[in-house]
């Protein structure tokens, strides 16, 4: 009997060992092919009944139908003609997918500029203005009826010419003057002598004749005002 030297034995024990392996390795495979054919064959079953109906349903629905060959060759013929129009568009909608998702990414910064913007609108006092003008349309709607509405615009036209006689250059300065005269810390004492001083002063002269004019104007009533209106009309 032939002996074996120890290296040959341990070699001859490697291969030995390889081949379990690859034996078992062939044997997972097959046993993972046989769960896949099953898999497969299931799936066939199950969708073997869907593919029928399917089936007869088209076949239903095209035998109603009329085609037309000549229209379907003209079809594809002026989809070749025109194939590179289509690819044009195709490149085209590949921009528009492109700027979207461009503006997919700029819009969260400008949502940020946004934010920024409207604390900084805050922080000026902006929101705060506004929101002191609303409640203050707010008081005067809830103050003023219909009929007070009505009468308003009645009267519109006098308000805005009262307004815009008021906002005259020399009306505003004569206002000023006055209102800084009645804030003076201590006004001048003046007696007979000191006041008829005072007439000969022109400023004063001036001042007399407007307020002459004015208790003259605060005399007047409605049908004397229109009365004159009326024939300064007259005499233009």
């Amino acid at each position: 009997m032939t002996t074996l030297a120890p290296d040959q034995v341990s070699r001859l024990e490697q291969k030995i060992d390889a081949l379990t392996d690859q034996v078992a390795m062939l044997q997972l495979e097959a046993h993972e092919a046989r769960q896949r054919r099953g898999q497969w064959n299931e799936l066939r079953d199950d969708l073997a009944p869907v593919a029928e109906a399917v089936m007869a349903r088209a076949t239903t629905e095209f035998a109603a139908l009329e085609i037309d060959a000549d229209a379907l060759t003209r079809t594809l013929r002026t989809l070749l003609a025109n194939i590179e129009i289509i690819e044009r568009l195709v490149t085209r909608l590949d921009t528009i997918e492109q700027l979207l998702s461009a503006t997919g990414e700029i819009a969260p910064s400008a949502v940020e500029k946004l934010i920024e913007g409207l604390g900084e609108i805050q922080e000026r006092g902006y929101l705060d203005f506004a929101r002191g003008g609303a409640e203050v349309v707010d008081r005067i709607v809830t103050s003023f009826d219909y009929d007070d509405i009505h009468a308003l615009g009645d009267n519109v036209v006098l308000i805005l010419n009262t307004v815009k006689e008021m906002t005259q250059p020399e009306v505003m300065h004569m206002l000023r003057r006055t209102a800084s005269a009645a804030r003076a810390d201590q006004p001048k004492e003046l007696g007979v002598f000191g006041m008829m001083r005072e007439m000969r002063d022109p400023a004063v002269k001036r001042g007399m004749g407007r307020l002459v004019g004015l208790l003259h104007s605060l005399g007047e009533t409605t049908t004397d005002t229109n009365t004159n209106q009326t024939l300064e009309t007259k005499g233009e």
